[in-house]
């Protein structure tokens, strides 16, 4: 690997490394504050996650077509998305209404979605090294940052106001820093896909992948800001206490996300991807457990792991599945797991807070119930696919 294609995955890195502290400080400290601070409902509180996740998911899809349509314009959908949404977050916190945040948070999501994407797309084509691999690394970085951030925000002796503001500055750095890397890449030539060969493509190779992709975002929605009030009024841990959880989960899943990348190249994704998925049923149905605190926090490590881990392998074979149209197909990818992200909280803040459950275990478990039962269904086509395959 030549130098300049070490310091621009390098660059691309450390913006991921960065941009994920910045979020591991804003969406627990947006969290407590809705929760804590404005009294708001855990439907409020959700819908944050679902807020980011609906605008990440529509915008992801938009940064796949013109990764394939005009790809040497990609370095704008770094810099200018994520300097704009640190400027609104940080405006957004010297607000004391719900709905001003969770607009921020949909504007954040829909701004990340043009950048994260491209970013992907950037660190394949930055080098002609092993795919998996490397997204592996981008994801396992991405993952890394969380859990750094998770810990600043469990030990800062500040508000949560100061906190979130704190990670808008180090977001909007990481787009800086984005862009400079993406200078001097040359986008792979793909072919540009009409509809029908699309829709063909989808249904051919790589539709399981992009429906893993869905279960996938559905169980990481449930262990974001539903998942932070779940523990925070359920077993009653303090800001320290969430933060070091989130700490210790980010940096299991780190590890898992540096392994399933190297593992794909030699076995292929959708082996690895079915090892993945029954770690993440494991993960879900601890956590449908309830009643005691390290059964839930060793299902919530382990479902953090699975899913993070999920997240370079369904990239992965979307970019490279298909031969051509592969900024598309990540778009697509990334469109799904984030409506997965989106649903889930939405459904489980709603089950929440009316009372609502499907088992004597406790109301906040029926949505890690629903999840275990979409992830059986996907390992269940596992066998189906791999036939279609042969």
């Amino acid at each position: 690997m030549a130098a300049e294609e070490k310091w621009r995955i390098t660059g691309i890195l450390v913006a991921a490394l960065l941009a994920s502290i910045s979020a591991g400080l804003i969406r627990p400290s947006l969290a407590l504050l809705l929760k804590v601070n404005l009294q708001a409902t855990v439907i409020a509180v959700s819908s944050l996650t679902s807020g980011y996740m609906a605008g990440r998911g529509a915008m992801s899809l938009v940064a796949g077509f013109i990764g394939d349509v005009s790809p040497e314009k990609r370095k704008l959908l770094t810099i200018i998305p994520l300097t704009i949404a640190s400027a609104v977050i940080y405006t957004a916190t010297y607000s004391a209404n719900p709905i001003s945040l969770i607009l921020a948070m949909t504007l954040w999501g829909s701004l990340a979605g043009l950048a994260w994407p491209t970013a992907q797309t950037l660190i394949v084509d930055a080098t002609r090294g092993k795919p998996g691999t490397l997204l592996s690394l981008y994801f396992a970085t991405g993952t890394l940052g969380v859990a750094i951030g998770g810990y600043l925000f469990g030990i800062l002796p500040l508000t949560y106001y100061a906190i979130a503001r704190i990670g808008t500055i180090l977001l909007a750095s990481s787009g800086v820093i984005l862009w400079a890397s993406s200078m001097g890449i040359t986008p792979t030539t793909r072919k540009r896909l009409k509809l029908k060969e699309t829709t063909r493509i989808i249904d051919r190779k790589v539709g399981w992948i992009l429906y893993s992709a869905f279960t996938a975002g559905f169980l990481t929605g449930l262990l974001r800001e539903y998942f932070y009030v779940y523990v925070y009024e359920e077993f009653h841990i303090g800001k320290t206490g969430l933060g070091s959880l989130l700490a210790i989960g980010s940096l299991v899943a780190l590890i898992g996300g540096l392994i399933v990348g190297p593992l794909s190249d030699r076995i292929g994704v959708p082996k690895t991807l079915f090892l993945t998925l029954l770690l993440a049923t494991t993960g879900a149905a601890l956590l449908s457990l309830d009643k005691i605190f390290v059964v839930t926090a060793l299902g919530f490590i382990l479902a953090l792991t699975a899913g993070r881990s999920t997240l370079p392998l369904t990239r992965n074979a979307a970019l490279l599945g298909v031969g051509k149209g592969g900024s598309t197909m990540v778009g697509f990818s990334n469109m799904l797991s984030n409506l997965g992200n989106m649903i889930s909280p939405l459904i489980a803040g709603i089950l929440y807070t009316y009372n609502t459950h499907i088992s004597s275990l406790g109301k906040g478990t029926t949505p890690y119930i629903i999840a275990t039962a979409m992830i059986l269904l996907d390992i269940a086509s596992y066998n189906l696919i791999r036939r279609q395959h042969r």
